[in-house]
């Protein structure tokens, strides 16, 4: 796992196993004004997610350790602004069934692979902007949002 440098660039963690696919994403992002941190596999993204302040986290579903489902649950069981993060869940597959299990894991939307920039990083900014608007307090200069609302699990694209 990779942590970047403070930035005052909204900060994305990208949770994918395929370095091909990570790559990608991180370059998509970079390019869109984001700050990218990543994670190779579920237990890393679980870990980084208690010790980051991440405003989105890119959460692709079928990886080793802990799959994607799984950590986004624990992610969910953590204190705080941590476990109220908007997660994205990323997969190559399209099954309906496979899309109720992410939001029923406790992912806010979801993206099929592969996905262009342009809806990358407007998925990110739709969450970020909702962060926003759900604050009850100010806005910190690195965009993120202290104590942020929990979002509805029904939005989606």
């Amino acid at each position: 796992m990779t942590i970047s440098e403070p930035h005052s660039a909204p900060r994305v963690l990208v949770v994918e196993d395929n370095s091909t696919n990570l790559l990608v994403a991180r370059r998509m992002l970079e390019i869109g004004g984001f700050q990218v941190d990543i994670a190779t596999n579920g237990r890393d993204a679980v870990e980084a997610a208690r010790d980051g302040q991440f405003d989105v986290i890119l959460m692709d579903v079928h990886m080793p350790l802990l799959d994607g489902c799984e950590a986004t649950r624990e992610i969910r069981q953590l204190p705080g602004p941590a476990g109220r993060v908007p997660i994205i869940a990323l997969s190559a597959s399209v099954f309906a069934e496979d899309r109720r299990c992410c939001l029923q894991a406790g992912a806010d939307d979801f993206i099929a692979k592969p996905f262009m920039a342009g809806d990358l990083i407007a998925k990110c900014q739709l969450w970020l902007n909702q962060r926003r608007s759900q604050s009850d307090g100010p806005v910190e200069a690195n965009g993120s949002v202290p104590g942020p609302k929990a979002t509805s699990a029904s939005q989606s694209s």
